[in-house]
């Protein structure tokens, strides 16, 4: 009996992957690669740079996230010795994104120290309050299965009066605005792709634009091994202020080590609360720092 013709898996996207016949093309991710991770591609699921093959997701990190230029790339060295005066331990040992990570949870502390607290406004509220039976800050409403989609406006523990405002926050999560935001001539691609209030929480969490968090925040929320939200638990709350919010916990793993993350975020759609994560760089005690794992959340 004669085999038939040879077959391959496809990486798709999303973790989707389907069969395709190898003759027709087969394709492997150099980004994916170079990262230790076998990714085979049909002719229809890659996308070329620079006349490289990359799989969508990889490709689309590309496209939205710039690389780190050669300046940025020969500051990392000098970014590694400053950490390593200022006392933090095993830098040597961190990835280019953690040395970022902690060198601009240096910079935030550093203003908060020397009284320039407005400069840095995020989150408002210090890691230890999420670990309070209960905050003076904000109120649980109701907890939320995120898989269920919007089934939850119909909890019986939903109070009727709240149910306009959880549905004017939820848009909000979703307002992408064009307006002019730097002095390029052609605004960076990311402000086009993220929304309204994550660039404000981002933007109010470091001395500068915040560009750089997201930027990392979109390339590892791309990464196959990042959980989509509706694995993460989720309460719906209400600010002191009254404004609608929510609690947002779930464990998140490195880009490039097998470590995983807890990872906990309070924000409403005008600010970020309260945050928490594991990570070398994460908020933690008394603190008040976002580190890029808890904009992924």
């Amino acid at each position: 009996m004669e085999e038939g013709a040879a077959m391959s898996v496809c990486c798709g996207v999303g973790g989707c992957t389907h069969h395709f016949l190898t003759a027709t093309g087969c394709f492997e991710c150099v980004k994916c690669k170079a990262h230790g991770r076998e990714t085979n591609m049909c002719q229809f699921c890659q996308e070329k740079i620079d006349d490289k093959p990359y799989c969508l997701g990889c490709s689309a990190g590309a496209l939205l996230v710039p690389e780190a230029d050669s300046e940025d790339a020969r500051a990392i060295a000098d970014k590694r010795a400053d950490l390593s005066r200022h006392g933090v331990e095993h830098v040597n040992e961190c990835s280019v994104e953690e040395v970022n990570d902690l060198y601009e949870q240096r910079e935030v502390a550093t203003a908060r120290i020397t009284g320039k607290t407005s400069q840095v406004p995020f989150p408002l509220y210090p890691t230890e309050e999420l670990n309070k039976p209960q905050s003076e800050y904000w109120t649980p409403l109701i907890d939320i299965n995120l898989e269920e989609g919007g089934s939850f406006i119909g909890d019986p523990d939903l109070k009727s009066k709240h149910a306009p405002k959880v549905l004017e926050f939820f848009s909000l999560l979703v307002d992408i605005r064009s307006k002019k935001r730097t002095d390029h001539k052609k605004e960076p691609e990311i402000y086009k792709v993220m929304p309204e209030t994550c660039i404000e929480i981002a933007s109010k969490s470091r001395l500068d634009s915040g560009f750089r968090v997201m930027c990392r925040a979109v390339r590892h929320n791309l990464d196959i091994k990042c959980p989509p939200v509706d694995e993460s638990s989720c309460e719906l709350v209400i600010d002191s202020k009254g404004e609608i919010g929510v609690r947002l916990g779930g464990k998140i793993p490195a880009s490039m080590k097998k470590n995983v993350y807890d990872t906990e975020l309070v924000c409403t759609a005008k600010d970020l609360l309260c945050c928490k994560c594991g990570c070398q760089s994460g908020s933690q005690d008394k603190e008040r720092i976002l580190c890029v794992l808890g904009c992924c959340i």
